[in-house]
């Protein structure tokens, strides 16, 4: 299954409030012991996942398409099939999201499987992958 998307880079958004049509699917992570706290969205503002990065995430990949919103729920589908949330309760996102929204949208993964993850979502699912 291929979804209309394009890889783009932080750096092509020149304005964190510049509005993005279509919109854009990311994937940010901040370490933990062991592995990471991984979390997939979707967002019109570079300003989302910008905030994260600031609250010390690494930005992973992001797409840009019209299959934006379709990807973001392919890669939440194969991540909840395999990994348990990360918070149990919104209160323990807190130092992580601050009071962005999204707490229901992270993964903890084991350190040793993020790249082959990254690269099962940009092979198997992006459109020329």
């Amino acid at each position: 299954m291929a979804i209309d998307v394009v890889r783009v880079s932080d750096s092509d958004f020149r304005y964190s409030g510049e509005r993005q049509r279509p919109g854009m699917t990311y994937i940010v992570s901040w370490p933990i012991p062991g592995g990471r706290i991984l979390k997939a969205g979707v967002s019109d503002y570079p300003a989302r996942w910008r905030k994260f990065v600031a609250k010390g995430a690494e930005l992973h990949a992001l797409w840009r398409g019209a299959g934006h919103v379709r990807l973001e729920q392919e890669i939440h589908r194969r991540l909840s099939a395999t990994y348990p949330c990360a918070f149990p309760y919104r209160e323990d996102a807190q130092p992580y999201l601050g009071s962005l929204g999204g707490w229901m949208e992270c993964y903890a993964v084991p350190e040793s499987d993020l790249s082959v993850l990254l690269e099962e979502v940009e092979s198997g699912l992006v459109q020329g992958g």
